[in-house]
């Protein structure tokens, strides 16, 4: 919803503060934490390895793209030195 307001209110700007000041794929956080707590129900190691390859294989390669799609903004280079790229 922040992203939406913003970005009706500032088109074409980069998001750095809110939730996106600590983080700069805070999407990505809350969907791991959804798995996370059902690999953590399941009770079984093997969820939890598979919830970390999966990150590892499709989530990392997208946050690199992202990162390298934002460079395009002025700010970026100072947004991403105090911000993480996922926790």
């Amino acid at each position: 919803m922040q992203k939406y307001i913003f970005l009706k209110i500032n088109p074409g700007q980069l998001i750095t503060d809110g939730l996106f000041k600590k983080s700069r794929n805070i999407n990505y956080v809350g969907e791991f934490f959804i798995y996370l707590s059902f690999a953590l129900l399941s009770m079984h190691w093997l969820t939890i390895l598979i919830l970390i390859v999966f990150v590892g294989i499709v989530w990392v390669p997208n946050m690199i793209k992202k990162d390298k799609s934002l460079s395009r903004y002025s700010e970026f280079k100072n947004y991403k030195s105090n911000s993480r790229i996922f926790l």
